[in-house]
């Protein structure tokens, strides 16, 4: 287990404006200005407010760690509806993007790495192939995987699939869809769980945004560092899920499935969040890996 120091910097708070909406980040800084970053980028429908105990635990190893809530999620200034939609390339090129911006502003010494939960890791390798000399340093997927059915085994393959036409149903008749009604990924714009939908069905992810962008050559190309984590107990992104997401891509990988908790509990999809430092321990790890 790596060294643990009390943490002694107040989180700080930033106010992100991202075209007509804004939203808000928090800053977990240590002591060391040129210290690794992490920025976590959360899960579908997720607040930061469930990732405040990792950025601590990041914190208490000497990483600095950036959290913000995705668009329609808690801070942000807007909530999905009919008239008001996005899609993964909105979150590529505002939230990700505003939180890399934030992070090179106001620690230009400090190497920048990810963390992606769930959605969070594929919002973030989208990222980076479409800004592959803007990117971060590695990605560690936590508990993130891709959604394509195949991936999971039999039976609960047939229920991914049949729950993507679902999903899509749901977003042609309300134009938005409404996870909060079926206890799956919140109140959500309703291109980005079509094109999700679409990634779950084909296992690729393709015409994303209005001029319809294939992302799989420039992600076949990208060759960022990959530390995959998957989860016992998860099966939302089990490790052949989470295999498959990293193998898109060029990258070295590095796989390692997390049995138990330090409390002995099973961390599952989220459960890990309510005690991370078996998370944050690898963390740590990675990041002395990565400076070696």
């Amino acid at each position: 287990m790596n060294a643990v120091s009390t943490p002694t910097a107040a989180p700080q708070l930033f106010q992100l404006a991202i075209g007509n909406s804004t939203t808000e980040a928090t800053l977990y800084r240590v002591d060391r200005a040129d210290a690794p970053c992490m920025l976590v980028f959360p899960a579908l429908g997720t607040p930061a407010r469930p990732y405040q105990r990792l950025a601590m635990a990041l914190q208490a190893r000497g990483v600095h760690t950036l959290i913000a809530d995705w668009r329609g999620m808690a801070s942000s200034s807007v909530r999905a509806a009919r008239e008001v939609d996005w899609g993964y390339l909105d979150l590529v090129d505002g939230e990700a993007s505003a939180m890399l911006a934030l992070a090179r502003r106001e620690l230009p010494n400090a190497n920048l790495h990810g963390l992606g939960h769930s959605l969070g890791g594929q919002v973030a390798l989208l990222h980076a192939a479409r800004y592959p000399h803007d990117t971060l340093a590695s990605l560690m997927l936590s508990a993130s995987a891709t959604p394509h059915y195949r991936a999971y085994p039999f039976p609960y393959r047939l229920k991914v699939y049949a729950f993507t036409w679902l999903v899509t149903a749901m977003a042609n008749t309300l134009g938005v869809f409404r996870g909060d009604w079926l206890g799956f990924g919140g109140r959500q714009g309703a291109s980005l769980m079509r094109e999700w939908s679409r990634f779950s069905r084909s296992g690729r992810l393709t015409a994303l945004g209005p001029r319809r962008w294939d992302a799989g050559p420039a992600l076949a190309d990208l060759r960022l560092p990959l530390f995959v984590l998957s989860m016992h107990g998860d099966s939302f992104a089990p490790a052949s899920a989470a295999r498959e997401l990293a193998g898109m891509t060029s990258g070295s990988a590095i796989s390692e499935h997390l049995k138990a908790l330090h409390n002995g509990e099973t961390p599952g999809h989220f459960g890990w969040l309510r005690a991370p430092d078996a998370v944050a321990d690898r963390v740590a790890e990675w990041l002395q890996i990565r400076r070696s």
